[in-house]
């Protein structure tokens, strides 16, 4: 297996390293003393040791089994290995049960290469020329531990060795040693799995994302420098110099910025990413990598491949941090002969789920509102619904009982925060708005009340993204209008939706959307199902205050909200929403009186070749027109996306939070992209001097974004980036 050449070669430099600075056994000239003959040293003890935890214990015999005393030998031990004294303690005593006590330690470092420092630590352990009477088996006891330790210096595999020699070098070393015994003691306390990784992959040109999962016993810090990917293609496969940049690329995600980094390819395969495993001191260790990987049409692997990620300690006898499997590939008619560079990330579409509500103690551990300048950090739980490794996640975020007017910001825990706004509120308002946001470290979200009060906070989870390729791909429609039941468009008739009613409307089929049955398209993979659909959907004329939920058509009805209205008014909120198994999306009017109901759509998530990829941005202000002044009354206000914002050149749509604020009277405001015509769609409805927000997503022809204002005064718009696509 291309694994263990690679022990094997790492195995025999270790070997030949030791016998460059240790010597060769039985190296003492023919002219032996008589009494030298036969006496030789023994050490045992395991042959691992964990970092931060506990003493290991190694037993020491000096053997004499002439008729001949000897008084001239020292006992000598030595450690040596890239761990320096910051992080090996040693102990020492006489026989099995004399107290332990502390020895002098002589470093000195052999080699200062930054990438693998080496260190010799020599102790002598009886302090004195030992007294060998005849025949005797002198008992010595040496203890040592890995110390947790915050340096940047690996816990590499350490070889212990014990001499009988008459002198030492001043290095420490032995000179013309008598005789020699060692162990390779390794360090232990990290577990290395592999998930979520299939063991056949197609050669496709598709991503498949997984993770690394490291766990540690203790408080120990690691810093793995030498932490790799390998990719074995199996035996006979090229000149065992692994795939070419050609064949496979691996990407692994930085959690700290949300960036995807493409790991290098080495002699042995898909190698060189660093991995520091650096936390808190007192905490329990457990972190997951994220990674992907994509093998071009031109990949080949034999029955004997693997692929496997972890630490390499040392001397090639024991896999103590290394975790690989099986992989078997198939060519696919069609692929494209190279990995190439990875398009974005993909769409995956939930039932609307609730996972946080801080006056029910859902995502918090009090019911306590959020203070006026707080922050509320949200950890999302792992798979219920956001797996490890999403890049972005897609929620409805609620504000309710507030005590004065607000702003919320929602953006990547362990980044700073933004000047950009995703939610506005006034005293006792409860208002609701779509947020895409990245994911920061662990799956942390920070939540900022930008207020002079509290607030109670709640968001449920519609979709998140990913950075493979097997989620699904945003394709933009010209805005249209899928529902009015003011009008019977959607429905048989113009009555409103009455108290706890529900409405079925059919997406699939309609508005340019492919119907979820074998959609012919070109590309891999045959046809496109439609997952889930973007929508802007307006509540107006409602007789009493209430929530709607929009929800698959088919299943259960979740505890999640994605409007809110009072008596009287008109709002509305931006959707993503999966599609039931018939092509329908339901809408539940929760309150207690009637409303009509309004949906617009600008695009849907399907599995689809040929559609967008998803890239989440930090929140970033691209337009605030307060500053170049207000919108007339039917006036049109541009965005010009020229070089230098957040979105680049080769986007192909992007997502804003657009607010209005300011107007002097009611009116809506439609967004739409420059070089088509106006549409009838309205993405946020507002009344005289109101400030509301809304998330847009839209398409782009020519880089420039349209606002018009449909209404007979003058407003301000501002506009923030969440990401962009791109083909």
């Amino acid at each position: 297996m291309g694994m263990n050449r690679l022990k094997a070669a790492l195995a025999a430099a270790s070997v030949l390293a030791a016998t460059l600075l240790l010597g060769t056994a039985g190296t003492a000239s023919a002219d032996v003393p008589i009494e030298d003959y036969g006496k030789y040293v023994t050490i045992d003890g395991p042959q691992g040791l964990e970092v931060g935890g506990d003493w290991g214990v190694w037993t020491l015999h000096a053997k004499n089994p002439n008729g001949v005393a000897d008084s001239k030998d020292h006992l000598v031990f030595n450690a040596f290995s890239s761990s320096d004294e910051q992080q090996l303690q040693f102990q020492v005593r006489t026989g099995t049960g004399g107290a332990w006590t502390d020895p002098q330690v002589q470093w000195s470092q052999m080699s200062s290469w930054a990438n693998d420092p080496q260190y010799l630590a020599s102790i002598d352990v009886t302090g004195a020329a030992l007294d060998l009477a005849p025949h005797a088996d002198t008992v010595y006891q040496l203890r040592a531990r890995r110390l947790a330790t915050g340096t940047k210096t690996e816990p590499f595999e350490t070889g212990f060795s014990a001499f009988l020699t008459p002198q030492r070098s001043p290095d420490g070393q032995p000179g013309a040693w008598i005789a020699q015994a060692g162990v390779n003691v390794a360090p232990l306390g990290l577990t290395t799995t592999l998930q979520d990784l299939p063991t056949a992959i197609p050669a496709d040109g598709r991503a498949r994302q997984f993770t690394v999962h490291m766990t540690t016993a203790n408080q120990a810090d690691w810093h793995l420098g030498t932490a790799s990917f390998f990719l074995w293609q199996g035996q006979g496969v090229g000149r065992d110099q692994g795939p070419s940049t050609c064949d496979a690329e691996l990407d692994v995600l930085d959690s700290a910025t949300g960036t995807w980094h493409q790991v290098g390819l080495g002699v042995a395969g898909v190698n060189a990413y660093t991995v520091d495993l650096g936390w808190a001191k007192g905490t329990a260790y457990d972190r997951t990598l994220t990674a992907r990987i994509t093998l071009g049409g031109g990949f080949k692997a034999t029955g004997d491949a693997s692929i496997g990620f972890g630490y390499y300690p040392g001397s090639g006898e024991t896999d103590y941090f290394w975790e690989q499997q099986p992989l078997s590939t198939s060519n696919v008619s069609g692929a494209p002969a190279c990995a190439g560079a990875h398009p974005g990330a993909t769409f995956h579409a939930t039932t609307p789920t609730r996972v946080l509500d801080t006056r029910n103690a859902i995502g918090v551990a009090t019911r306590t509102p959020v203070a006026h300048g707080g922050t509320l950090r949200l950890t999302l739980p792992a798979g219920k619904p956001i797996p490890a490794g999403a890049t972005a996640v897609v929620l409805n975020v609620t504000a309710t009982q507030p005590t004065a007017s607000g702003v919320l910001t929602v953006y990547p825990d362990g980044k700073p925060r933004p000047t950009a706004s995703n939610l506005n509120w006034a005293p006792g308002q409860t208002i609701p708005n779509q947020v895409v946001v990245p994911l920061g470290a662990g799956g942390k979200l920070d939540l900022y009340d930008n207020s002079g009060g509290t607030v109670h906070l709640i968001a449920d989870v519609t979709g998140y993204y990913t950075g493979d390729t097997f989620g699904a791909t945003f394709n933009p429609v010209s805005p249209a209008r899928l529902l009015d039941t003011r009008a019977a468009n959607g429905v048989a008739t113009t009555t409103a939706v009455p108290a706890h009613g529900t409405v079925h409307l059919q997406v699939d089929g309609r508005a340019g959307l492919p119907e979820n049955d074998g959609y012919p398209v070109s590309g891999i993979g045959g046809g496109a199902v439609v997952d889930a659909v973007v929508l802007n959907v307006t509540a107006t004329a409602p007789t009493a205050s209430g929530v709607l939920t929009v929800y698959p058509d088919g299943d259960d009805r979740p505890i999640a909200s994605s409007l809110n209205w009072t008596a009287g008014t008109t709002i509305a909120n931006h959707v993503v929403v999966p599609v039931g198994a018939d092509g329908k999306v339901a809408f539940y009017n929760n309150s207690s009186g009637t409303v009509h109901l309004v949906a617009d759509i600008s695009g849907y998530y399907a599995t689809h070749p040929s559609g967008a990829y998803f890239h989440p941005i930090a929140p970033t202000r691209l337009m605030d027109t307060r500053t170049t002044g207000a919108v007339p009354a039917m006036g049109t206000r541009e965005l010009d996306l020229a070089a230098g914002t957040a979105v680049p050149a080769n986007a192909t749509g992007t997502v804003l939070n657009v607010t209005v604020t300011q107007p002097r009277t009611g009116g809506f405001v439609s967004v739409y992209p420059h070089g088509t015509t106006l549409p009838t769609a309205s993405n946020i409805n507002w009344k005289a001097g109101q400030t509301i927000p809304n998330l847009v997503t839209t398409r782009l022809i020519d880089r420039k974004i349209l606002f018009f204002n449909h209404s007979a005064g003058t407003a301000h718009f501002i506009a923030d980036a969440a990401g962009y696509f791109t083909s």
